[in-house]
């Protein structure tokens, strides 16, 4: 035999082994004959952020993709200022923090009753992470007035993460860009939960996220909640591009001919 062909003959082996060896793991076995696999499912992806500003939007965004007009000034500036913020944390606490830590939760677990043949997930990327505090999350603000409480969408924001990674603390900063707050641009506030309140967190996640995917499976944006009369979000539907297909639904909703405001 060439030693070519002994090398061969020698991986074979090496591979039945590794076979048999793999075969005699009862766990594995367990696991392959519990495994079942519906090609039939559909598979929803939701972010935790649509579920924080305007599921309605989300789902007509999941049949029309139009874009949002935003401010790119800000968001680029709050953007270059998070990473900034995040390689410090990294060099000055090695070890201490994951940065845009990634988390995913599978909400369709949790109701047996799901009808609609899907599997939901709520996925979300955290600023920063550290295993004895919790989740941070950073904010930038153009007010020319000095935050004083943090605005109800971002600790509902980073109580889903804290949900996420059951957590009980957390940690919310916003970074003023206002020139005038040069000398003390920077506020914090400690969010802190109960088990009770982590588990009531952890049960309107998912009654959220199992809604807004209903609305995305039926593909009818009307079935989604909207933020129109929610006077902290409502600066939202200036820059929606659906912001008319919208007042139309809820004029609908009403009974109301599409003529008057909503």
């Amino acid at each position: 035999m060439t030693s070519n062909g002994a090398i061969e003959t020698t991986q074979r082996n090496c591979w039945l082994n590794n076979e048999k060896a793999l075969a005699t793991i009862p766990f594995l076995d367990e696991a392959l004959g519990e495994l079942r696999i519906n090609w039939l499912q559909k598979i929803i992806f939701i972010n935790v952020t649509d579920l924080t500003f305007c599921p309605r939007q989300v789902s007509f965004r999941r049949l029309n993709e139009i874009p949002e007009n935003q401010n790119q000034d800000k968001y680029l500036r709050g953007k270059l200022l998070n990473i900034q913020l995040q390689q410090i944390l990294l060099a000055r606490y090695p070890g201490k923090f994951e940065i845009e830590k990634q988390v995913q939760y599978n909400c369709s677990n949790f109701d047996s009753n799901l009808g609609q043949g899907c599997i939901v997930y709520v996925c979300g990327k955290i600023d920063a992470f550290n295993k004895e505090i919790g989740p941070y999350e950073f904010k930038t603000i153009n007010s020319t007035q000095k935050i004083r409480e943090p605005k109800s969408y971002d600790v509902q924001q980073i109580k889903y993460y804290m949900t996420m990674t059951n957590s009980m603390n957390g940690v919310l900063l916003y970074y003023h860009l206002d020139p005038k707050f040069t000398d003390d641009p920077s506020v914090k506030f400690p969010i802190t939960m109960t088990e009770e309140e982590l588990y009531s967190e952890h049960e309107k996640l998912v009654i959220a996220a199992l809604s807004l995917s209903e609305a995305i499976s039926a593909e009818r944006p009307e079935m989604a909640r909207h933020i129109a009369f929610d006077s902290e979000l409502a600066w939202k539907c200036k820059s929606c591009p659906y912001s008319e297909d919208c007042k139309d639904m809820r004029i609908a909703a009403n009974g109301f001919k599409s003529t008057g405001a909503a």
